[in-house]
């Protein structure tokens, strides 16, 4: 996530801090974040010319809250900004291919797994569902671990056309969007 501000403001006095108006442009800002559902913040001390951060490590498909702090000159800080909430994103299956069909199976694979989550320095926890069905027909799924990013489907009907689409499990009931929906035929 990205977070960049424009313009800095002096506060004229706050009665909480005992701040009062300085022409001087505070040297230190606060920037305290976390996860929506945690209750201790974590917090990164950013200098003057830092006008935007990259926060970094953060892990997919979860809501975050940040807010920002300025330092003032007698060491003591002003209240926070407003916290602004954000959702990061879910990676998405790259695109998902079928090969080595047989009369009874197929490989499905994609080309993209999630990246390293840079804080655990681990992949993310994820499933991988591959869900198929015959035109008209009831999707069934196939969960993998995450792995080299393939899965046979088995006991497939002979010259029979399928669809197939997979998608990420993140955590229990989070899902990412469909990767490319494809077709394929067995013999």
């Amino acid at each position: 996530m990205q977070l960049r501000w424009i313009r800095q403001s002096t506060i004229q006095y706050n009665e909480k801090s005992g701040e009062i108006r300085t022409d001087k442009l505070s040297e230190q800002f606060i920037l305290s974040y976390k996860k929506a559902a945690d209750l201790y913040w974590k917090e990164l001390k950013l200098s003057y010319y830092q006008m935007g951060y990259n926060l970094t490590g953060l892990d997919p498909c979860t809501s975050y809250e940040v807010k920002l702090q300025r330092v003032c000159d007698n060491n003591m800080r002003s209240d926070y900004s407003s916290t602004i909430q954000f959702t990061t994103g879910c990676p998405v299956p790259g695109s998902v291919k079928a090969d080595q069909i047989s009369k009874t199976s197929a490989q499905i694979s994609s080309m993209f797994s999630p990246g390293v989550n840079v804080c655990s320095a681990q992949r993310p926890a994820y499933t991988i569902h591959i869900e198929y069905a015959t035109p008209g027909g009831t999707w069934q799924t196939v969960i993998s671990n995450p792995g080299p990013g393939s899965s046979m489907l088995f006991n497939l009907q002979s010259q029979t056309s399928y669809r197939v689409r997979v998608r990420y499990e993140y955590k229990t009931g989070i899902f990412s969007k469909y990767a490319n929906e494809i077709n394929f035929k067995t013999y």
